[in-house]
């Protein structure tokens, strides 16, 4: 029984960490699989956009570029069209692209510093393979659940 409960609180801790758990009145809610699909989807379109900043590390006049996440207030709610009249607003960016800090210009106006944006790589790798760890578990869990284990 211990073994549950370390591997239990290790999850818990884990699921903390990578900002995939929050506490609301004192309970604690664990995002869904969706969440864990849009976080692994952002960090997919973040690390593209690192990438194309390292591939342009010698493009004259080329700055960093990083990408902002959606705000949090309005993650849950979906809008609906319940009369022929409403808009229908579908076509909203997930994710917004930034010029992000430039930490030394080139003398050909470029902005890219390798060791920064490859800092930012590893750091995206890290937190996709936390949250892909943490997706298969959830789904495995939740096959658990409906089928029982073999």
């Amino acid at each position: 029984m211990d073994l549950v409960r370390y591997i239990y609180v290790f999850i818990i801790i884990t699921l903390v960490h990578v900002g995939l758990l929050t506490a609301r009145g004192g309970v604690a809610v664990a995002l869904d699989l969706t969440d864990l699909s849009s976080e692994l989807n952002y960090l997919s379109t973040r690390d593209m956009v690192i990438s194309k900043n390292v591939a342009n590390a010698d493009t004259p006049h080329y700055l960093p570029k990083d990408l902002h996440k959606p705000p949090e207030i309005g993650d849950h709610m979906k809008l609906f069209v319940t009369e022929p009249g409403h808009l229908q607003i579908d076509d909203i960016p997930d994710y917004n692209i930034y010029d992000s800090e430039v930490l030394e210009m080139k003398p050909n106006g470029n902005g890219i510093t390798l060791e920064h944006e490859l800092h930012k790589k590893s750091e995206t790798a890290l937190q996709f393979s936390e949250t892909s760890q943490l997706y298969n578990k959830a789904k495995g869990m939740l096959r658990t659940a409906f089928v029982g284990s073999k």
